[in-house]
């Protein structure tokens, strides 16, 4: 399946409300607040959207500059709630594909010393049920890197267990500041909450 087609929706993401939809699957609905409107520089342009088996691919936009190195990550399976890998090291211009696993997971981008928190006007590809693995081909989200700041993602799913709370965190450029593990680490003790810890509340994104 070619997710990386030619023929895209228009627009670039956040624009619309495709990937604000509601939850696929049974007590999936993400209970946050929506996004907001405003813009923001969200360091990814997103390519496709594919929910596997006999769907459509959703293209959402042309590829912002020339296409570099091409990054794959699963996303949950076997190797159970991980992105694996779950950080990786992009250049301007590189694509990421995210192949969604069993049982039913996101990526969503949030901020550093929020893992949890949905980032405003941040990507999101919704919920991507993947039942024992048996959707073939599995669903797919394909984003292109803009530039080399950190981004910061983590899978909203809240059933049976707050997976961001269970560590399931991603990362582009972490920073020798701000790494992969602190992310993680954060994530698992603010489970899945905004969190009330006043020192974290204070670092940027």
């Amino acid at each position: 399946m070619d997710t990386m087609g030619s023929n895209y929706g228009g627009g670039s993401y956040g624009s619309g409300s495709m990937m604000e939809g509601g939850s696929q699957g049974k007590d999936t609905k993400d209970m946050g607040s929506s996004s907001s409107a405003a813009v923001v520089d969200i360091s990814i342009t997103v390519i496709s959207s594919y929910a596997g088996g006999n769907a459509a691919v959703q293209q959402i936009a042309p590829p912002s500059m020339a296409m570099g190195m091409q990054h794959k990550v699963i996303v949950g399976g076997d190797k159970k709630l991980i992105f694996s890998p779950n950080s990786i090291m992009a250049a301007a211009g590189d694509t990421v594909e995210f192949t969604f696993m069993s049982q039913n997971h996101t990526l969503t981008q949030s901020t550093f010393p929020l893992p949890c928190v949905k980032m405003q006007g941040g990507a999101d590809s919704n919920f991507m049920p993947n039942p024992n693995n048996t959707i073939s081909p599995p669903p797919t989200f394909v984003f292109q890197v803009k530039d080399t700041k950190p981004a910061w993602f983590y899978c909203k799913q809240k059933k049976p267990v707050v997976h961001c709370g269970m560590g399931m965190t991603f990362s582009i450029n972490p920073t020798a500041d701000k790494t992969q593990d602190m992310f993680m680490a954060m994530a698992m003790q603010q489970n899945g909450t905004a969190g009330a810890n006043s020192m974290s509340m204070g670092m940027s994104m």
